[in-house]
C-alpha cells in the first residue's frame, strides 16, 4: 500500500526506543503507520502494538495497513485517552511510547481540512473531523480578548491587535476561507518586501488557531501526567514535536520529574541537512527521548 506520509527522524526514533522482540509499543499518534510500520517488524509476532489517532481517515488507512496482523489494536480517539486504550487491550503497561506530535503530509496538502495557507479550503483545521470546534467558530465566536489571547499564546504574535480588529470587522461579511484569513493577514502586517516574513506571520497565525482548535497543548499535558502510568520501568519514550511551545511543555516535564525519568539525548536532536533535503517537513522536528528508571 502506497504510504502517504514520509516519516521524521525514523532513524532517531528506531535507535533511542531500542525495540525488542515481544515488546508492547503505544503510538500516539500512528497517522499513515510511518513509523508504526517499522516498529510491528522489530517487536515480532510476539509484541504487540497499540495506535491510536484521532483522525478517521488516518485510522482508516491503518486498519487495512494492518488488516493482517493480530498484533494491532487501533484506536479513533485522542492519545489523551491512552491509559483507556491500553486497558481494553489487556497490557496494564507498555515497554515505548511514542508521539508524534507534528501534522500529517495528508492532512496539510488537504484541500478541505484548512490546515494550510497553501491550499483555500474552508475554515476547519479539526484533526477529528467529528469534534465540534472549528476554526470557523474560533474566527465567528471569540471575543476580541479570547482572539487576542490565542495568538499571543499560541502564535507568539505580541502585536495582534490591528490584525484581531480586522479579523472581527471581516467576520460581520466574509471570512470563510483560509484566503479570506490570508487577506486579513496581508493588510494587518507590514512585511517591508520580506517574503521570509511574510511566510513567518502566517505560519504563526495558522499555528495559534489550530493549536486552539484541537487544544494540543492541554492535551499535551494530559498525556505527560499519565506517562509514568503508562511505561514499565526501564521503558523508552520518544516524543517528537515540531515547534517550541510543545519542546519546552515537554522539556520541563522531565526536567521536573528526573529522577524517574532519564534523558538518553543531552542535546535535542533534529533532522540532518540530507533528510530536510528529501523531506522539508523534518526542518522544524524536535525529537527527546526518556528511559523509565524505576
Amino acid at each position: 500500500m502506497t504510504r502517504p506520509h514520509q516519516p521524521v527522524l525514523l532513524d532517531a526514533v528506531l535507535d533511542y526506543l531500542s525495540l525488542q522482540k515481544g515488546d508492547v509499543i503505544l503510538d500516539g499518534t500512528i497517522g499513515y503507520a510511518g513509523h508504526s510500520e517499522h516498529f510491528v517488524k522489530l517487536i515480532g509476532s510476539d509484541g504487540f502494538l497499540i495506535g491510536i489517532d484521532q483522525d478517521q481517515t488516518a485510522i482508516k488507512f491503518c486498519q487495512k495497513q494492518f488488516s493482517y496482523s493480530p498484533n494491532v489494536a487501533l484506536f479513533n480517539t485522542n492519545f489523551e485517552n491512552a491509559k483507556n486504550c491500553l486497558k481494553k487491550t489487556g497490557h496494564p503497561h507498555v515497554d515505548a511510547l511514542f508521539v508524534d506530535l507534528g501534522m500529517s503530509s495528508v492532512q496539510l496538502d488537504s484541500e478541505t481540512r484548512g490546515f494550510s495557507f497553501q491550499t483555500d479550503a474552508a475554515l476547519d483545521m479539526r484533526m477529528n473531523q467529528e469534534a465540534v470546534l472549528s476554526a470557523y467558530d474560533v474566527l465567528h465566536s471569540y471575543s476580541e480578548k479570547e482572539l487576542s489571547d490565542v495568538f499571543f499564546k499560541y502564535g507568539q504574535l505580541h502585536q495582534n491587535k490591528i490584525l484581531v480588529r480586522h479579523i472581527i470587522e471581516a467576520r460581520k461579511t466574509k471570512l470563510n476561507t483560509t484566503n479570506d484569513l490570508i487577506a486579513i493577514v496581508k493588510k494587518s502586517y507590514f512585511f517591508k518586501n520580506s517574503r521570509k516574513r511574510y511566510i513567518k506571520t502566517l505560519a504563526q497565525v495558522f499555528q495559534a488557531i489550530r493549536i486552539e482548535v484541537n487544544k494540543e497543548l492541554l492535551v499535551l499535558e494530559t498525556l505527560l501526567t499519565q506517562i509514568e502510568g503508562l511505561v514499565a520501568p526501564g521503558g523508552r519514550i520518544a516524543i517528537l514535536s515540531f515547534h517550541s511551545l510543545e519542546d519546552k511543555l515537554v522539556k520541563r516535564f522531565f526536567k521536573e520529574r528526573k529522577p524517574i525519568f532519564k534523558p538518553l539525548n543531552k542535546q535535542v536532536i533534529k533532522a540532518s541537512n540530507e533528510e530536510i533535503a528529501l523531506n522539508s517537513r523534518a526542518h522544524s522536528a524536535l525529537l527527546r527521548c526518556y528511559e523509565r528508571q524505576t
